[in-house]
């Protein structure tokens, strides 16, 4: 039986871990409620031969609302990752659910542009 000290300490640990999460919500992998559409390829940049991908990360609310999209990773190219910030914007995400409820959770999406 693990002495009082012990179950302090776990229980201490157990509340730092807890603070951590309510602190951070999860990184976890999208499912749409809708097909997402693509973006539309700006002219601008395709004339220009820009191309990449933009990551993009979605605070999704528990009741799926976007509270907020950002570039997490850039394409290189500010016309892009504005394009691809507007298009995600639109795309309405599943919540994430941990232990049967809804919680509020990050989404990370890539969205490419390429040139064919």
């Amino acid at each position: 039986m693990p002495s009082l000290a012990e179950m302090a300490r776990q229980d201490s640990t157990l509340l730092v871990v807890k603070r951590a999460q309510a602190a951070s919500p999860p990184l976890i992998e999208p499912h749409y409620r809708n097909k997402p559409s693509p973006p539309n390829y700006p002219r601008k940049a395709r004339r220009k031969r820009q191309q990449g991908t933009v990551f993009i990360r979605i605070l999704v609310s528990p009741a799926a609302e976007n509270l907020e999209v950002n570039v997490h990773r850039s394409s290189g190219f500010e016309l892009l990752d504005q394009t691809a910030v507007d298009a995600v914007t639109a795309w309405q995400l599943e919540p994430a659910s941990l232990a049967g409820k809804c919680v509020l959770a990050w989404v990370e999406v890539p969205v490419e542009f390429k040139l064919r």
